[in-house]
């Protein structure tokens, strides 16, 4: 993989999130201290974080409905012909959870919307699969995986082969809680609801989407496709 200049500037990231943003469920905390725990690793190897977060944009309960895109664009009108932001979209849980199929259909119909405004654009996008929910695993677990595997087609749809597919991501993040063998961890990973995520749990979604946001960001970079 490409390293980035030692000069380059990092690009910015805003996470459009629900409450695995919120201060209760450790997100923010867990995120920070496994940063920080990054750039000391890369300092010693004499590289640089190639990302920053600007932003946790988190809402509890949050669903990827009229209001939420209304936000989205907004920021993305302002950032578009800018400087380069990089959106991570991590949503969809309450969206399938509260409305079932028409919540998948409407969500899935706003990531379309979403998509077509990074096309042409200088700004990254990550699109995160729903992590699990064990308490509603049976309940949602079909239509999780259905809007899984469109997200994903509508991020390959993007991708030609060339240098700019890095552009585009899609992260499962249901396969950050899976063991050796591919059996989904949940144990002592969940607030007693065992829907909203504790401390642990937190910290092994913010490592391996660290890694991730890194990866994706040190891509960009290394090919200048997100300077101004």
């Amino acid at each position: 993989m490409a390293v980035c200049s030692e000069k380059a500037k990092p690009i910015p990231v805003v996470i459009w999130t629900d409450s695995y943003g919120s201060d209760w469920h450790y997100f923010p905390e867990c995120l920070q201290t496994e940063i920080e725990s990054r750039k000391e690793i890369l300092k010693a190897a004499g590289e640089d974080l190639p990302f920053e977060i600007k932003k946790i944009n988190a809402v509890p309960g949050r669903m990827l409905d009229n209001r939420s895109m209304e936000e989205i664009e907004i920021n993305f009108h302002w950032i578009r012909k800018g400087e380069a932001q990089m959106n991570v979209i991590l949503l969809g849980g309450n969206d399938i959870q509260t409305h079932a199929y028409n919540g998948a259909a409407r969500f899935l119909a706003n990531i379309r919307t979403l998509t077509k405004w990074h096309d042409g654009s200088n700004c990254p996008l990550m699109l995160c699969g729903i992590p699990p929910r064990p308490e509603v695993h049976y309940q949602i677990e079909d239509l999780a995986n259905y809007v899984d595997s469109k997200m994903k087609e509508y991020m390959t749809s993007r991708h030609a082969g060339n240098a700019k597919d890095c552009m585009f991501k899609f992260t499962k993040t249901y396969d950050f809680f899976r063991d050796e063998n591919g059996f989904c961890m949940t144990l002592n990973l969940y607030e007693k609801d065992e829907i909203h995520l504790n401390k642990a749990g937190a910290a092994k979604l913010c490592k391996r989407l660290c890694k991730e946001i890194e990866d994706q960001a040190r891509d960009c970079m290394a090919l200048g496709i997100t300077k101004n």
